[in-house]
């Protein structure tokens, strides 16, 4: 009853019409059959609330479904960046950007691949694609240096 889709307001809403039709219809009757009265006001009373409820569990639903669609793909998105960034290397000796999977050195030239640069005085981390040498920060010209 606590998740959605599960009728909870189909049941609140059949619940209600019924009670609502029942008073409805036994007061209608007046003088005449009061216990009829309520039986069909609280059937009729009982279907239009269960049509009212489920259209608004069916709404719940959707929106539920909406809301998880949307985290799926915010999720796979975050993924494919970070299988991305995984990929890219960058060579210390020339620069060159490789995306070769299991690269362990730079196909050029043979140097030795990074994926970011830091500098050890601020503790900056950089990307290789800025093409800084010096970290921008420090002013004492401290090189960054690969891992």
């Amino acid at each position: 009853m606590f998740l959605p889709g599960c009728g909870r307001q189909q049941s609140a809403g059949g619940t209600f019409g019924a009670a609502t039709g029942a008073l409805i219809g036994s007061a209608v009757t007046g003088h005449h059959d009061h216990a009829a009265g309520a039986v069909i006001g609280g059937l009729v009373g009982a279907l239009a609330g269960s049509a009212v409820g489920q259209a608004a569990d069916e709404e719940e639903a959707e929106q539920h479904n909406a809301l998880v669609d949307m985290q799926h793909r915010q999720r796979v998105a975050e993924l494919q960046e970070e299988n991305r960034r995984l990929r890219d290397k960058w060579c210390v000796c020339c620069g060159n950007h490789v995306t070769l999977e299991g690269a362990k050195s730079c196909p050029q030239c043979g140097g030795r691949l990074i994926r970011e640069k830091h500098c050890r005085t601020c503790s900056t981390q950089f990307s290789p694609r800025t093409g800084y040498r010096y970290c921008p920060y420090c002013s004492d010209q401290t090189p960054l240096v690969g891992r």
